[in-house]
Formats: structure tokens, sequence, C-alpha cells
């Protein structure tokens, strides 16, 4: 029954297995400065001008792209550019998730 919610191309020829990928992705944040009801509720949140200066990311991760990759499919391409036009705006660039938090 799993197997065939697998599309083809992603089965092993001999059915004995089905290859997965799970990511969890967090939003740090200081507690002192800011309170979890201040928290945006959707990373869309993070376009909006008020964000600007207040949060950071590492784009060049494999983690990121997920995350640009699932918002692409999740919203479309129109929001996504919206989004990451915006993000440009907003965030601090790092390398590497360590350095950012």
């Amino acid at each position: 029954d799993t197997l065939a919610q697998v599309p083809q191309d992603y089965q092993a020829a001999s059915g004995k297995w089905v290859g997965v990928a799970a990511r969890s992705t967090v939003f740090a944040y200081n507690t002192t400065k800011l309170k979890a009801d201040q928290l945006p509720k959707s990373m869309l949140d993070l376009a909006d001008p008020s964000w600007k200066g207040r949060w950071a990311a590492s784009p060049s991760g494999a983690d990121f792209q997920a995350i640009v990759s699932a918002l692409l499919q999740l919203k479309g391409e129109a929001a996504t550019a919206d989004w990451l036009k915006a993000m440009k705006e907003n965030f601090t660039a790092y390398k590497g998730n360590s350095t950012v938090m």
C-alpha cells in the first residue's frame, strides 16, 4: 500500500525500500528581545518591513533551498518572488546556520 503512493520514478526496482527525506526548520529568537506573541505567524510575515534588520538566515545552505522550494510549491512563483525580494531588503545574510544563531 505504501509503495503504491510513491511515484514510479522514486521507487526501488526491487520494491523492497522507499526513500524518504524529512527536514525541520526552526525560527530561533532571543526571548529577552521578542516575546512569543510577537513572533511571525508564518515565514511570509518576515517580508513585512517591520522585520527589517531583525532577522537573519543562511541562504547558501541546502536547507534554505528546501524552504524556498516548498514556498514555491505551496504559494506559487509570484508569492515566492515577492518574498525573496522582501527578504533581501529585510534580513542579514550569514554563511552557515551556526553563525546565524
